[in-house]
């Protein structure tokens, strides 16, 4: 193969230069006449390789960069032709710190509102002379000049004073104008100052100055109170404890309060109680007693037995709730819990027929502190449509809710009271394959209903109406779509 190559290389050599000759002047030129240039490659260090390569990057990036400056323009949404490799920022290599001159960033400030204002005009059709406008408005938005004294120190002049500078002609030269020094200051531009050539701190010490507004006082500022740094240090962040712990802060409590009451009988400030006489120590305690007359002192005793026992009793009814006060307070805590998390269960009944079914429904659900609504057909009606079951409350009420209607009634049993025997028959018949499914159950963000409502409906569009209204319609497509269970 090498032998091949060589071969090749030498007949390609071989027919380049055989065309070719030297002219008169001693340059070469081939066979017609024309001359032959030959590129001269010189050696090169790697650095300045890279440094010839990174100039023609640049160069090229530039050429593509004013191509899509012109032939781009109009179009927002173009992909670049730029290779994302060549995007990247190239580094400067050896540079030296770069200090920015003075007022480079005041005068491209200065042409950027220019540019605003005369953008501003235009829309605007201005017939004016725009360059004048642009110098007037220029020039009213610069910084006014620093002044001599400033408004802190102006109390501090003397009566036909102006300034602390010693060279000032205003100062002791001009007592008409001294009622209002701060405008001289102010009109600084219409009277001139004469400065020295070099700065001498002795001759701006010898300045008068009025040292009666000097004194040893000291302002105070008034101190803001913070009343949530005030509360800071009084709140304290509840710990929880764990079952030991409570038990013994009790046992501490209990012990702390029999103290107190011992020291209270020490001291005669209540009396000592009397002593607690069982059918187990009454030997030890009425010793003389108890061997002159047992009999007696046994009736005694076991009749103290029977007073504490109920005294006991009283203390305990007197603790007990009335069941009016035990309904608020059950309710307070249902309240509370479905004011966290409000359960809610839809119920299916085949009929409500029974009055006894329709009054332990709505008993239950008031026990429980449930919200809702119960919707079910008039019995007289035919054809009869499924009862409708909504109750809304804490979870602990649904669950007994649930259990009530799912196990406890029974839904096809007739009851003895309150029932004539045509009614008993006509209700066994109705009642025979009733059921009672539950459809649905949830959680909701709060109740909708307190109270819980019973009503009875004429027609099936009534009920669907009512729920529509309620913007619950879908609680009676659910009772439509629903399967009973085989």
């Amino acid at each position: 193969m090498k032998t091949n190559e060589s071969g090749k290389l030498k007949n390609f050599a071989i027919s380049m230069f055989k065309d070719m000759q030297i002219d008169e002047k001693g340059r070469i030129v081939n066979k017609n006449g024309q001359l032959v240039t030959f590129e001269q490659t010189t050696a090169s260090l790697k650095i300045n390789q890279k440094r010839e390569a990174e100039i023609k990057n640049r160069k090229s990036i530039l050429k593509q960069k004013n191509y899509l400056k012109t032939h781009q323009r109009t179009n927002d949404l173009y992909q670049s032709i730029i290779p994302e490799n060549e995007k990247r920022r190239i580094k400067k290599k050896n540079v030296a710190f770069s200090f920015i001159e003075k007022g480079t960033y005041e005068k491209a400030g200065e042409e950027n509102r220019k540019k605003q204002i005369t953008r501003a005009l235009e829309r605007q059709s201005f017939s004016g002379n725009i360059s004048s406008f642009l110098s007037k408005t220029l020039r009213n938005n610069n910084e006014e000049p620093i002044p001599d004294t400033e408004w802190w120190d102006i109390p501090f002049l003397n009566e036909n004073q102006f300034s602390f500078n010693p060279y000032d002609s205003r100062n002791n030269n001009n007592p008409n104008s001294a009622n209002n020094p701060l405008d001289n200051i102010r009109n600084i531009d219409e009277q001139k100052m004469v400065f020295p050539k070099e700065f001498r701190i002795d001759e701006y010490l010898s300045v008068d100055m009025n040292l009666a507004k000097i004194n040893d006082l000291i302002q105070h500022p008034i101190p803001i109170r913070n009343e949530y740094f005030d509360k800071l240090n009084s709140i304290s962040v509840p710990i929880p404890l764990t079952d030991k712990e409570k038990k013994k802060l009790r046992k501490q409590k209990r012990k702390e309060k029999e103290k107190e009451r011992r020291e209270k009988i020490k001291y005669g400030i209540i009396p000592p109680p009397a002593p607690k006489i069982k059918m187990s120590n009454y030997m030890q305690v009425l010793t003389r007693q108890a061997v002159a007359d047992p009999s007696k002192t046994e009736e005694e005793v076991k009749k103290m037995i029977k007073d504490r026992y109920l005294k006991h009793l009283a203390r305990n009814k007197e603790r007990m709730l009335t069941p009016r006060q035990r309904y608020e307070k059950d309710k307070k805590k249902a309240n509370i819990e479905s004011s966290e998390e409000c359960k809610i269960a839809l119920f299916r009944v085949g009929t409500l027929a029974n009055p006894a079914h329709r009054y332990k429904i709505s008993r239950n659900a008031w026990q429980n502190n449930l919200g809702g609504y119960c919707y079910y057909p008039d019995p007289q009606l035919k054809p009869s449509f499924p009862a409708l079951v909504v109750a809304e409350g804490s979870k602990k009420g649904i669950k007994k809710f649930t259990r009530l209607m799912i196990n406890r009634i029974k839904w096809t049993v007739v009851g003895e009271k309150h029932v004539t025997d045509d009614e008993r028959k006509m209700l066994t018949e109705e009642l025979k394959n009733n059921r009672c499914d539950l459809v649905w159950t949830g959680v909701i963000r709060k109740k909708d209903i307190d109270k819980f409502e019973l009503k009875e409906l004429r027609n099936i569009n009534e009920a669907s109406q009512i729920l529509s209204d309620k913007q619950v319609s879908i609680y009676w497509e659910k009772i439509k779509n629903f399967q009973i269970p085989v």
